[in-house]
Formats: structure tokens, C-alpha cells, sequence
């Protein structure tokens, strides 16, 4: 849907991405795997894709507003959370994400664990990013996140993480990011 471009699949998953200033945004991933798996998926997101056959950098993870023209207007959402529907999975932000986007993972009953690689740039949680997410929680309670300056309102609201340490210097958390 509207703009988004599948990238040449890595371990089995195919990301769809939209471009975005020094790369590509991930909007949401398929996997080739069957359902029938009940242990948790380790999402690792690639720092890479290979989109229309160029190596373009990961710099964030967005979800997309999408309106069907159908007899009548249908809004979907396209986001990791609404693909891996079907697994319990914990995420592996890629050290290149610069951006959690708005409600980039919002209402994700089967997201637990979110970790971020070693030597993350990740400067910017979007508004709701997490919220509703009832069992996400970062894997360690320190967020090694040096360029985190921003994490927006309601960004953790509803899930399981109750404390958060930050190591960077954030100016500009909302006082409800964590309120429901």
C-alpha cells in the first residue's frame, strides 16, 4: 500500500519500507514462517535493506495510516505490530534507527522484549509508540540510548515497563509518558 516498498527478504521475513532523509522508514514485516511456532520470534530488524536494488540505511520505525477504497472508507494500520499478528515476538531495534514513530507499535499484545543494539542512535520515541502494548518492556532496565532527547506522551502508557534508567542526557520526556 500507498508508497511502501518491499525490501529483498532477510531470514525468511520480508520488510516493507518507505523512504525516508538518509534511508528507509520500516513500516511492517511478513514472515514466511508458519504460526505454528509457539515459542517467541526474535525480531531482529536488519541495520540494511536491499530495496529496488540498492543497500539502503534503517533509520526508523513508522506505522501507516492507510484508508481503503472501499464502498466505504476503512483506515488501517500497517505496523510490525498488525504483521507479526500471529507470534509472540521480542524486537531488536538496529543500532541505525534514529526514530520510534507515533503509535509505530502501539495496541502490540504479543510484543515482549525490545532491545536496542549496541551503539544505538536512537534519538526520538514518538507519541504512543508503545501504548496499549500490555507485555512490552525494555530487556534491561538502563536504556543505553546516548542520543535519546525526546520520548513523547503516553509513549510507554499501558505497558508492562515500569521504570525506565536513560543514559543519555533526555531533556524532553513527557511527564505521562508512562500515564495510561
Amino acid at each position: 500500500g500507498n508508497n511502501t516498498k518491499a525490501a529483498a527478504p532477510v531470514d525468511g521475513i520480508t520488510y516493507y519500507t518507505q523512504e525516508a532523509s538518509g534511508g528507509v522508514n520500516v513500516v511492517f514485516a511478513k514472515s514466511q514462517r508458519p504460526p505454528t511456532d509457539t515459542g517467541r520470534v526474535k525480531l531482529t530488524i536488519p541495520s540494511q535493506l536491499t530495496v529496488d536494488g540498492q543497500t539502503k540505511t534503517v533509520v526508523g520505525i513508522v506505522a501507516q495510516q492507510v484508508t481503503t477504497k472501499a464502498r466505504y472508507d476503512k483506515q488501517f494500520t500497517y505496523s510490525l505490530a498488525t504483521a507479526m499478528g500471529d507470534y509472540d515476538f521480542d524486537l531488536v531495534v538496529p543500532a541505525t534507527v534514529t526514530s520510534i514513530g507515533d503509535k509505530a507499535l502501539a495496541n502490540c499484545a504479543n510484543l515482549y522484549e525490545v532491545s536496542l543494539a549496541a551503539g544505538s542512535q536512537l534519538a526520538t520515541i514518538g507519541a504512543k509508540a508503545f501504548s496499549g502494548s500490555q507485555n512490552m518492556r525494555f530487556a534491561k532496565t538502563r536504556l543505553e540510548a546516548d542520543q535519546l532527547s525526546a520520548i513523547g506522551q503516553k509513549a510507554f502508557a499501558g505497558t508492562a515497563l515500569r521504570r525506565l534508567v536513560l543514559s543519555g542526557n533526555q531533556t524532553a520526556m513527557q511527564a505521562n509518558s508512562f500515564a495510561g
